[in-house]
């Protein structure tokens, strides 16, 4: 598959009804609130702040605009996990992953309560996740899993070769396990009309203006940007994989990054020709996701790491990774994006050998866990 036509954007990000960016701070304010980030983690943050206390004054301070970096820019995918997946959480939090797991429903229901409420429409499809077997001993793995996924989760239900192909037509798949409560969204979509509803709850929006310095000022705290500053009784930083103001932070998180490409778009007969019954997200074992979203294309991610390539051909094997898992879909890719797509998934070791101390909630794959802040371990 050649990639020399493609273009290196983001799909999510390439629209029309974009919103114009609200304007920059200009001198100082007071507020209440103030949180810095107009990704996820600082649009709910708001949004939450004005449902527990409409009389709050809260301001949110954007680098850019809202929906520009990681939360824009990712996979569409959620789930109830707040561990990165249930096999995760079993294996760091075996004592909590009862806990997590009902607290990650929870938060999966308020998350469709919260966009039922504020009429948020980001192109929600519960149509579930669809993990796939490739290859003999990947069958054996996934068949082991399905105790653990029923379990937690009595939504789950196997598939046989057959099975797996009256959902998604691939002579790829021997074997598969739906999972039923997971959903795709469009992430650019959800950040706007968390945007909007912000807005309409009286949150002052300011964009264009990154935070360059956080100080105490009497008994408060004060942001500082190029144009102006905000004095506020708390904030909340929520720049996650970017950089953040304070140089502690910046020690505690690893932005992961990822390859993405999207499909030209398919008309209705190529999109038939594929089998693809439900739409469900369909996840491989070798870190390839496929969207089965309603719009016309089918994006696919994979291949990703710690550090990004400054460009799609500074990382051949990353782009053509993706492309040859697209090529039994369409003849050509487009377009192409690379960027952070899990802020501040991180942990530090601690003292003690083999211990991990998760430091900040994090927002992967634009899954619901943004709303859920995870305290901090002590």
């Amino acid at each position: 598959m050649a990639l020399a036509d493609t273009a290196s954007d983001c799909y999510w990000l390439d629209r029309p009804e974009r919103p114009a960016p609200c304007p920059a701070l200009e001198g100082r304010e007071e507020a209440d609130l103030v949180i810095a980030g107009g990704g996820f983690t600082g649009l709910w943050a708001a949004l939450q702040a004005k449902e527990a206390d409409p009389g709050r004054d809260v301001v949110l301070l954007e680098a850019k605009s809202v929906a520009e970096g990681a939360s824009g820019r990712n996979g569409g995918f959620a789930d109830l996990s707040l561990t990165h997946g249930l096999f995760n959480g079993l294996r760091h939090f075996p004592t909590e992953i009862e806990t997590l797991e009902q607290l990650g429903l929870e938060n999966y229901r308020e998350w469709f309560a919260s966009l039922k409420r504020h009429e948020i429409e980001a192109d929600v499809e519960e149509n579930g996740t669809l993990w796939v077997a490739t290859a003999p001993y990947q069958v054996e793995n996934l068949r082991e899993h399905v105790a653990d996924l029923r379990r937690f989760d009595g939504a789950v239900e196997w598939f046989d070769r057959d099975a797996v192909r009256a959902q998604v037509d691939s002579p790829t798949y021997l074997a598969g396990v739906w999972i039923h409560r997971a959903a795709i969204v469009d992430p650019a979509r959800l950040c706007w009309g968390l945007r909007d509803a912000i807005l309409r709850l009286g949150v002052r929006l300011y964009e264009s203006c990154p935070v360059e310095q956080i100080a105490r000022a009497g008994a408060g705290i004060e942001l500082r940007c190029a144009s102006g500053s905000v004095h506020a009784r708390k904030a909340v930083l929520a720049t996650n994989a970017f950089r953040s103001p304070l140089y502690r932070m910046r020690r505690a998180s690893i932005p992961i990054w990822d390859y993405a490409l999207t499909t030209e778009p398919l008309s209705k007969s190529q999109l038939e020709s594929l089998g693809w019954r439900n739409r469900p997200r369909a996840a491989g074992f070798l870190g390839v996701r496929i969207h089965g979203h309603g719009i016309g294309r089918i994006p696919i991610w994979g291949a990703g790491g710690t550090r990004p390539a400054r460009s799609p051909r500074d990382a051949p094997s990353s782009a053509q990774f993706c492309a040859q898992a697209l090529c039994s879909v369409a003849s050509r890719a487009d377009p192409q994006h690379r960027g952070p797509v899990d802020p501040a998934r991180a942990c530090t070791r601690g003292r003690k050998r083999g211990t991990a101390r998760p430091l900040v909630a994090h927002t992967r794959l634009g899954r619901p866990r943004i709303r859920f802040l995870t305290p901090h371990p002590r």
